[in-house]
């Protein structure tokens, strides 16, 4: 997803792996009541270029830094879960119930210049 102006995106379903670039623009990924994929992670990669991401996520997600090496000037709001380094799973736990503590969740990798990212915990209701 390329943005260039402010949109929000909404899934039920989460996808394996999420793409986002935000230029100079607001971007609103709204995973609030989205179902983990089977694999029970989900890898989301951002792009910023001056530009501001919100993430809303259910609170019962673990969320755990990926990539951030090339990230510069970019803020990052909200808390990440212990490990705070992601590790792959070992090839047979891929289609395993979960690979943090039982529960599902986000790998977040961002690079850039400028910007900000904001995580922010949803209780379903």
């Amino acid at each position: 997803m390329a943005v260039v102006m402010p949109r929000v995106s909404r899934f039920a379903q989460a996808p394996r792996k999420l793409v986002v670039r935000a230029l100079a623009g607001d971007v609103v990924i709204d995973l609030s009541e989205a179902r983990l994929p089977r694999q029970q992670e989900l890898e989301i990669d951002l792009a910023l270029l001056y530009g501001h991401v919100e993430i809303l996520i259910p609170d019962d997600w673990a969320v755990v830094r990926g990539r951030l090496e090339t990230a510069r000037r970019i803020r990052l709001d909200g808390t990440l879960d212990p490990p705070y380094v992601y590790s792959p799973p070992p090839a047979s736990d891929v289609d395993g119930p979960g690979w943090h503590s039982g529960r599902g969740g986000v790998v977040l990798n961002i690079s850039g210049i400028g910007g900000s990212v904001v995580l922010r915990r949803t209780s379903r209701e």
